[in-house]
């Protein structure tokens, strides 16, 4: 499945997450800086990661994934969060 996502041109890296707790499956993911700066303008990097343009710009790029692989519904992602490949907590 993540091989599936990160095939897309948007996405860097990802890392799909589910549970049998949780119906939703999530995914952090490092977009592409050039594909990300092109969408939702050329500021800092971290922070556009961090906006709500590129997380629906992201989860776009995923659904177009999912749609193209033919996924169940239960393997499409419908939240994630962005983060920079530098980003650390």
């Amino acid at each position: 499945m993540e091989s599936a996502y990160k095939s897309h041109s948007a996405i860097e890296e990802i890392c799909v997450y589910a549970d049998s707790e949780h119906d939703d499956v999530i995914a952090i993911v490092v977009p592409d800086k050039s594909a990300l700066q092109s969408k939702c303008g050329k500021g800092d990097y971290a922070k556009l990661c961090e906006s709500k343009e590129a997380r629906d710009f992201i989860l776009e790029c995923l659904d177009e994934m999912a749609q193209k692989n033919k996924f169940k519904v239960i393997m499409i992602l419908r939240s994630g969060y962005a983060r920079s490949q530098g980003s650390q907590s």
